[in-house]
């Protein structure tokens, strides 16, 4: 790996100049993005633009430009595809997820001729996988690309699987197609003891016992409720409970609620409800 102080931020607008010098020093001329791709990219995709710098050299920086302060010597850039393979569409446009965008697509990684063989492209892409895996909406299910075949393995190393040949004819050589299935969102995860807990069948009887009333049980609204002596404020005195026999969730615990007045409203599209019940 480099030995070099490198950090990776999004490639500025101003900095699309720097990456196409970049840009036609790695790519044949038949195949390098042109200066009107680069900006499309980073216009419509700026967050899948991802650059590696190191601290601008000889120290002449303007202070009040931070881009100044860095040099870009490599990136990847991708734009989003609604094809679930690259295909000369995909190279050219990009399609969000709001329009059923679901695949990354990159079109370079490319490494200034001064930086090369320093383990630069391979921080890069590791670095763009990571924020995919943490940032990326769930809509996105992997990331693709085309290479030539004695990139192949470079690829393989930063975790992206051989998928065949491609299709797509970009410039005079052959291009193989390369995939890296991103794991699917992390949801909120339930310690298994409460989930079995929560999944256990109900047993016993859960009638409520005599400790359970209905609504219709108490005279007024007034004695359902309690004051808060220092504001005058009223909660609810019992906790709310699911009617259900079967069930009798918590639905609401005491002194959380709070009673509002406001004036009444007759309404034709009300329809009753079954009692609920407030355990004491």
């Amino acid at each position: 790996m480099s030995s070099l102080n490198i950090s990776y931020n999004l490639v500025a607008k101003e900095e699309i100049p720097a990456a196409l010098e970049i840009e036609l020093a790695g790519f044949h001329p038949d195949e390098a993005a042109s200066l009107e791709s680069l900006e499309y990219r980073q216009n419509h995709a700026p967050d899948l633009f991802l650059g590696a710098y190191v601290a601008e050299n000889p120290p002449s920086a303007r202070t009040d430009n931070p881009l100044s302060t860095r040099k870009l010597i490599g990136y990847v850039v991708a734009t989003i595809s609604a094809s679930d393979t690259v295909t000369e569409a995909s190279m050219k446009e990009h399609i969000p997820t709001s329009d059923g965008g679901r695949i990354v697509v990159i079109h370079s990684v490319c490494v200034h001729p001064d930086y090369r063989r320093k383990g630069i492209a391979q921080g890069l892409l590791q670095e763009y996988i990571r924020r995919l895996e943490t940032e990326a909406p769930a809509e996105i299910k992997g990331v693709h690309l085309i290479c030539h075949e004695q990139l192949v393995e470079l690829y393989r190393k930063a975790g992206f699987e051989p998928v065949g040949k491609s299709p797509v004819v970009h410039g005079p050589r052959e291009w193989f197609e390369m995939k890296y299935d991103l794991p699917p969102p992390k949801g909120v995860s339930i310690p298994e003891e409460v989930l079995a807990a929560l999944l256990k069948p109900a047993t016993g009887d859960k009638s409520g016992g005599p400790t359970s009333r209905p609504f219709t049980a108490f005279p007024s609204i007034q004695d359902l409720v309690t004051s808060d002596p220092s504001t005058g404020a009223q909660s609810n005195k019992y906790k709310l409970v699911c009617p259900r026999t079967s069930c009798r969730s918590v639905i609401l615990l005491p002194w959380v609620a709070k009673l509002v007045e406001a004036a009444a409203v007759e309404s034709s599209t009300i329809r009753p409800v079954g009692p609920s019940a407030l355990g004491a």
